[in-house]
């Protein structure tokens, strides 16, 4: 686990809208060019990433991963919300409705799942991006 990993500890969905959008790691051009797609590749992105946690995190419950592997899988689906929400041409409803999604996702794998989410209803919102909605076509 490295020292610059996101904080992860409990917060109340309240707080965690309220908070500001930590910036990954990343090069702001590499960004911008992310933002260049359409949010719907950019969601796919997002897709991905949780795709790629819910995996770990079955590994993690099986004792083939630790938590901090499925943190630092977190934190790349982050980095993948944090193109969505500093993008200038998606909207506030948008970003809000990602946020929670963001926020549902941490609680069920770290905290203490307090809207008693099963995988598929934790993964529903963003399996709706591949699977489902595609709103520019």
């Amino acid at each position: 686990m490295g020292e610059d990993m996101m904080d992860f500890t409990k917060i109340s969905l309240e707080s965690f809208l309220q908070k500001d959008y930590e910036k990954p790691d990343i090069d702001s051009a590499i960004i911008v060019a992310r933002q260049n797609h359409s949010l719907h590749r950019q969601l796919l992105d997002v897709w991905g990433e949780v795709d790629s946690t819910m995996q770990l995190y079955d590994k993690c419950k099986k004792k083939k991963a630790n938590i901090e592997d499925v943190q630092e899988q977190l934190e790349s689906v982050h980095n993948a919300c944090y193109t969505i929400y500093s993008n200038p041409r998606v909207t506030e409803g948008a970003k809000w409705e990602l946020k929670v999604a963001e926020w549902e996702l941490y609680d069920f794998i770290l905290w203490d799942n307090t809207w008693n989410n099963t995988r598929k209803t934790v993964t529903g919102w963003f399996d709706e991006w591949c699977y489902i909605a595609n709103p520019e076509a």
